[in-house]
């Protein structure tokens, strides 16, 4: 019976200790890619900020691009 024990918690030690070093890495891998996200979107900005290109999110301007003429019979 004791040697039940001790082998149980040798176990939930081990366990907790995997789910430590599982939690602690994909902590750090969502760190990383969110760093790289940041970082893709900054450069992205900066590179449209030196353009001479005005980016408008207005949707009265894309329909009235997305209007086609209809055919003259």
């Amino acid at each position: 019976m004791n040697e039940a024990a001790i082998q149980l918690n040798n176990m939930s030690a081990e366990i907790e200790s995997m789910l430590f070093r599982m939690i602690l890495f994909k902590g750090i891998t969502a760190i990383v890619l969110l760093a790289i996200l940041v970082y893709v979107i900054y450069k992205l900005i900066e590179y449209y900020e030196n353009k001479d290109i005005e980016i408008k999110f207005s949707y009265k301007e894309k329909n009235k691009i997305d209007e086609r003429e209809e055919p003259k019979l």
